[in-house]
């Protein structure tokens, strides 16, 4: 399926609210580094070059060490949440959002709630120099999604 912008953004302040966390953070998230591709798959280099690193299944190679969907995120941090399905399954909008979502509330949580260190713990060092745009989108992403002008999306 093909999804619009204004679709994504509903689905990404959906998942958000189901989970009790920021939509507007999620969003801002989800453009600076996806541009709301959920298709956009990245080389992880850290991951990718690591040959201490053995997967079950050689064939998931690529979404395992790669940064994934809509919220880029790895197939490895997936499976350390627990999620056993099909790791392309995870290219979904929906599905991606759910687990991508989590991957940061747990990164929260170790950090004990400092964003800028919980990205550099779910994304890696070369989060860095993208914090600055990360944040600065929040607020805009706020203000949209308590818009009253806002458009809604039919399902």
């Amino acid at each position: 399926m093909i999804y619009s912008k204004p679709e994504l953004v509903c689905l990404a302040e959906s998942e958000a609210l189901k989970q009790h966390f920021d939509p507007a953070l999620v969003c801002s998230l989800v453009e600076v580094l996806s541009g709301w591709n959920p298709a956009k798959m990245e080389a992880r280099d850290t991951m990718a070059s690591n040959p201490a690193l053995q997967y079950e299944n050689p064939e998931e190679y690529q979404v395992m060490s790669h940064c994934i969907g809509l919220m880029q995120f790895t197939g490895l941090q997936a499976r350390a949440l627990g999620y056993t399905q099909k790791l392309e399954d995870l290219l979904q909008p929906e599905l991606n959002l759910e687990i991508g979502i989590k991957v940061l509330i747990n990164s929260l949580a170790v950090t004990t709630k400092r964003l800028q260190q919980a990205l550099v713990v779910m994304y890696g060092y070369s989060i860095a120099s993208l914090i600055p745009k990360i944040v600065s989108k929040i607020k805009p992403y706020e203000e949209f999604l308590a818009s009253p002008l806002r458009p809604s999306v039919q399902s």
